[in-house]
């Protein structure tokens, strides 16, 4: 399956490490739930001058769940508890299905089964909640993941309802900015980071994007 590619190319003048996060996916259902997004990877640090960060995102698409023992907010890291790779809908082929469920202060996902109509979410899969006691004391999740580095990565959570339907929409719209403080798992606000660039492969054709980061703090496309 080919990948998606950014390329930063430091001619900030200072040795600059990035990180890529996702723009949020829409979830469609009756709970419309808060979606966090996370840092999923971060670069090593670019030289000076003429350094460049190089990041491939894999295309496959994982449900995930996880806990949280902290609050869901800016800067809480989160990791992955259990994750299974499936399937998006599209005229010609079924979505996943996944149920979730929660026990025991843990969530556990069964095995993807497929829609029975095909299309159907279209563009997405589906994560389905069994029921338990909410709300749960340590934040249980459920979301979309990635593998990166040989580490399960949370792109984007939101807290489970019991007995909710969940139809999730993958996007290939990412973000890049300076990594700071930022570790892969951290949940980040997009609107508190003023350096920040989109990076839409949406209908573009492409699967490379190549990106200057200049002296003024900001990102511009790659010039030749």
């Amino acid at each position: 399956m080919v990948s998606y590619n950014i390329n930063i190319n430091n001619k900030s003048g200072s040795p600059t490490a990035f990180c890529v996060f996702t723009h949020p996916p829409k979830v469609d259902s009756t709970d419309s739930p808060t979606i966090y997004t996370n840092v999923f990877q971060k670069s090593h640090i670019a030289d000076s001058d003429d350094g460049q960060a190089n990041f491939t995102i894999d295309r496959k698409v994982y449900a995930i769940c996880l806990t949280s023992s902290d609050d869901l907010k800016a800067g809480t890291n989160v990791q992955t508890s259990e994750k299974k790779e499936v399937i998006i809908g599209d005229y010609t082929t079924p979505a996943s299905i996944v149920q979730a469920t929660y026990h025991d202060d843990s969530g556990d996902l069964d095995d993807p089964v497929p829609s029975t109509e095909n299309n159907s979410p279209p563009g997405g899969f589906v994560i389905k909640t069994a029921g338990f006691k909410y709300p749960t004391e340590d934040n249980f999740c459920i979301g979309i993941g990635t593998r990166t580095g040989g580490k399960n990565i949370p792109l984007a959570v939101f807290p489970a309802k019991p007995n909710t339907t969940y139809n999730i929409f993958p996007v290939t719209k990412f973000y890049v900015t300076p990594a700071g403080s930022y570790e892969p798992g951290d949940i980040i606000d997009v609107k508190a980071i003023g350096q920040s660039h989109l990076v839409n492969f949406t209908g573009s054709g492409k699967t490379t994007m190549n990106i200057d980061f200049a002296n003024d703090g900001q990102f511009y496309p790659a010039s030749d």
